[in-house]
């Protein structure tokens, strides 16, 4: 090719290109780019970076600098220019090297193009980013402030309403007073979906790494909903694989969002039948666990050709839908999203008219302590023979595998008439059933029925019976309970570690005090103990959340001073000792934020309790970081408020008040501190019979003694879970028989093991050990004088 072809080729290329020296000065440039500089002839010693901004020409130097010299690799870059026409434009530059002509080496050679309609769109599409994502955050924090505004108002009606069902109503005014609760809850769902949804569409919602028990969470989220589904008649029950680790790392709240999602959304399509929750592994390694959990229903199913439409923002199955079943159509697409961020996805099968199952997996971290339910060997329960009486055959199936796991001999039947005349069979093969589990509600004759019977008939009434209930039902069956047919009672749907416990207790024990809480008489115990509950600062500027507190902590037995700002409460709290403070964050004057810091400058160590209706993001971090040691949202109810008074309150103040001495003293006809054991209370409690409280105490003693030995080998061990349980087992049984100090002991006992301390523990079991060896001597005292 010759020479002067060479030239045109770079004369009338389509790009612009410049020969340079190694000063960036241009030494020959075709045509394309004068075109680019504006000039037909460019000047004598013109430098590249002459068409330049002042503030782009030095940054372009410099990267020419570095490619020549070798010490980057960089070859292009954009800048900014003037064009023709004045305005700003940008020049895309690009370096290479090619061979000299006429002597050895390389000259640099600079490729250019105006790129300014590509970076135009570029920053366009990058403007409309940055503006939208402003535009959701805007939008994020205005539903995220807007909801403290709305929260409060809800809180007031769900708050009084709770208040005005603990009142004597007639029918008529509790169905109103029902209606209002109902449409209030369904309102703060709706809040909640919505500032949810806001959250995730901002990216601000993050997910947190705590520990947890999956048991307790999944069953627990059930329990709390699972009123509406009893309620309509369906069968509701939960299905853990054996080998599903269920101490687990991850986001509890989130979690227990879709279960309760999906659950309610069961429950919205199914008017009759049931639903199940099946946790199952999908894949496991040392550190991780993939969970598969189902919700499956007996409901309305959904055509094939909506499907599509389910997991999408705002979208439902039809326009009607919304109408008939409520919703905003948001909680799909919540849970999927939180699925997705916990490594999982999430899917529906249906059937039209035959029901759905929908369907989540999940990446949680495994907990480095392994769990108790999960090794259990086959042989625990070997000698155990059960009865399994329910009329649905999931129920039937779950209840049986559970048992078949730990070891028992196992038998279903689907009704009374077939239980009879089994436990009937096997008396007469002198293999009787150790145990029946009977489901209170079923066509014929119901549980109570059957247990009649079962109580009436000698030839059988050996065996020990389980009474199986929907939640909510137990206040109506106190008056059938005291006529104590049944040895044991389990709420519906079945907890599996409540399954284990009562069956644990009724095969290993003769005599089981805590029966004393299913025939109710607990309350009636803990009261006759008259726990002086101490004082609650509640700092609050809301006349009627004042109210509402006030008025649910007095009811609980604790005396509660009201500050209506921040200010009020430092103030109230350098006067006097409290507690517990429950402190409002957004008050006049001084914040609650204020207040904490300055209630932990004067050195007291207080609980204070956060209360807020905020939902940004990053609130309770806030309030931890000052000071505070826990959180209670608005709006809240009397259920929500109990456990923060468990937890912060009554740890260690837990202490009854002297009686007037003398009534065991009558009984016993010496000098026994009541403290140490009240006979004649006890009596009372038991309705009266001193003949069934010396038979309890004839098999408390040596029950409690095996406890105690239990208890020592479980803190050698570092057993916490056993010692607390073994603890919380002689708390409840001492406080029903009225052995007071021994009670308290074992209070204090179980909170050292809740915290897995060694040493308090080790110290509160020598002191239960003492208190019982008190008790122990009275009431062989006791039972010599009857005995005689």
């Amino acid at each position: 090719m010759t020479a002067s072809l060479y030239q045109a080729l770079f004369d009338h290329a389509g790009i612009g290109m410049a020969l340079l020296n190694r000063h960036l000065k241009v030494i020959e440039a075709n045509r394309f780019f004068r075109q680019i500089a504006g000039k037909s002839t460019l000047p004598e010693g013109m430098e590249l970076a002459d068409l330049l901004l002042s503030e782009e020409a030095d940054r372009l130097r410099a990267s020419f600098s570095d490619f020549v010299s070798g010490t980057s690799d960089a070859q292009d870059g954009e800048y900014q220019y003037r064009r023709r026409d004045g305005a700003t434009g940008w020049l895309s530059v690009r370096w290479s090297l090619i061979p000299h002509p006429t002597k050895e080496g390389r000259l640099p050679l600079a490729v250019v193009a105006d790129v300014s309609a590509r970076k135009a769109d570029v920053l366009r599409l990058e403007n409309e980013s940055i503006e939208a994502r402003r535009a959701a955050q805007t939008k994020s924090d205005f539903l995220a402030n807007m909801s403290h505004e709305i929260r409060t108002p809800i809180h007031t009606i769900t708050g009084m309403t709770e208040l005005l069902l603990d009142t004597q109503l007639d029918a008529e005014q509790l169905e109103y007073t029902n209606q209002v609760q109902y449409s209030a809850d369904v309102l703060q769902g709706l809040i909640n979906d919505i500032l949810d949804f806001s959250k995730i569409e901002a990216g601000r919602l993050k997910l947190e790494t705590i520990d947890f028990d999956l048991h307790d969470l999944v069953e627990d989220s059930v329990k709390l909903v699972s009123m509406e589904a009893h309620k309509k008649g369906l069968e509701v029950a939960v299905s853990f694989e054996q080998d599903v680790p269920h101490l687990l790392k991850g986001d509890p709240v989130r979690l227990r969002q879709i279960i309760v999602n999906l659950f309610n959304n069961a429950v919205k399509f199914t008017h009759q039948g049931e639903i199940v929750i099946f946790v199952s592994l999908q894949q496991e390694d040392e550190e991780r666990a993939t969970l598969l959990i189902r919700v499956r229903d007996s409901g309305i199913g959904i055509p094939k050709d909506k499907m599509d439409r389910l997991f999408k923002v705002f979208s439902q199955v039809d326009s009607s839908t919304t109408r008939k079943y409520g919703g905003t159509g948001l909680g799909l697409s919540i849970s999927r999203n939180l699925a997705k961020m916990m490594e999982g996805e999430i899917g529906v099968e249906s059937v039209e008219g035959e029901g759905s199952t929908f369907w989540f997996t999940c990446s949680l971290t495994k907990q480095s302590e392994e769990s108790l339910y999960r090794n259990l060997t086959g042989e625990f329960f070997e000698d155990t023979y059960a009865l399994v009486c329910d009329d649905n055959g999931t129920s039937r199936e779950i209840l049986s595998r559970y048992l078949r796991g730990w070891g028992c001999r196992v038998e279903e039947v689907d009704g009374a008439e077939a239980a009879l005349n089994l436990l009937h069979e096997r008396a007469g093969e002198k293999n009787p059933f150790s145990v029946a589990l009977i489901d209170q509600i079923m066509p014929g004759r119901d549980g109570w029925q059957l247990a009649s019977e079962i109580n009436n008939d000698k030839a059988i009434n050996s065996t020990k019976l389980i009474l199986m209930s929907p939640a909510g039902r137990s206040g109506e069956e106190a008056k059938m309970k005291l006529l104590k047919w049944f040895d044991g009672y389990l709420n519906k749907p079945i907890k599996k570690n409540d399954l284990f416990e009562t069956l644990f207790k009724l095969v290993n024990e003769d005599v089981d005090l805590q029966s004393v809480d299913d025939l109710e008489v607990l309350e009636e115990a803990e009261s006759m103990l008259e726990v002086e509950k101490g004082k609650i600062l509640v700092a609050e500027d809301h006349e009627v959340n004042q109210t509402l507190f006030k008025t649910i902590l007095e009811n609980e037995g604790y005396t509660v001073s009201i500050a209506n700002n921040g200010k009020e409460a430092v103030d109230l709290s350098r006067g006097d000792e409290f507690a517990l403070i429950f402190m409002d964050v957004q008050m006049p004057e001084m914040n609650g934020y204020e207040a904490t810091e300055t209630i932990r400058a004067d050195g007291k160590e207080t609980p204070i309790i956060a209360v807020t209706a905020s939902a940004i993001k990053g609130e309770q971090e806030k309030c931890l970081s000052v000071g505070m040691n826990d959180f209670l949202t608005k709006p809240f109810k009397k259920k929500d408020l109990l456990p923060m008074l468990d937890k912060w309150a009554l740890g260690s103040m837990v202490a009854p008040k002297d009686r007037a001495p003398g009534t065991s003293e009558g009984a016993s006809g010496g000098e026994i501190d009541p403290e140490v054991f009240a006979f004649d209370e006890a009596v009372e409690t038991f309705m009266g019979q001193s003949e069934v409280v010396i038979k309890v105490l004839e098999g408390f003693l040596p029950k409690v003694e095996r406890q105690i030995t239990q208890m020592k080998a479980s803190l050698k061990e570092g057993d916490f879970d056993q010692l607390r349980a073994d603890a919380h087992s002689i708390k409840g049984s001492s406080w029903n028989l009225m052995v007071k100090r021994l009670g308290n002991r074992a209070a204090e006992l179980e909170q050292s093991a809740k915290e897995t301390k060694s040493d308090a523990s080790a110290l509160h079991l020598m002191s239960v050990e003492d208190a019982f060896q008190e008790f122990k001597s009275a009431a062989e005292e006791i039972l010599l004088r009857h005995s005689s």
